[in-house]
Order: C-alpha cells, then structure tokens, then sequence
C-alpha cells in the first residue's frame, strides 16, 4: 500500500491544522508535515476531534526544502 503524507505549507489559522487532522485521520493518512505554521493551540486540537495523535507527531520544518529531504 502507498503511504501518503499531507503537507501544509504556511497554515495562518490553528483551526485549519486541527480540520486537516481530523480528515486526515478520517482517511487513515496520518503523517502531517508543517512548514512555518502557526502554533498549534487549542483551537487546533478542538477541531482536531480523535486525532491529536496526528497533531502530536506533525513534523514541522521552517523550509519547504527541508521537509522534502525527509520525503
């Protein structure tokens, strides 16, 4: 089976990530790459739902070019 990831390149809004996640999570993807996000604060994790393990294990980088390396 493929392994997906979602990459999120410069999120402004908290509660986008938390939305991402839980639809991440809804299609059993759970490896969330941030680029220079916003901080994940509660309101990311009330949107989030079920899926704070996604939001827990985000790799975050402050390049695009540094999270490609890992893909």
């Amino acid at each position: 089976m493929t392994e997906y990831c979602v990459v999120l390149v410069e999120p402004k809004y908290s509660g986008n990530i938390g939305a991402v996640a839980r639809c991440m999570k809804n299609f059993d993807v759970s490896s969330l790459y941030l680029i220079n996000p916003c901080k994940i604060d509660d309101e990311a994790r009330a949107r989030a739902m079920h899926a704070q393990e996604i939001l827990d294990n985000a790799k975050i980088f402050d390049t695009f070019e540094e999270a490609r390396k890992e893909l």
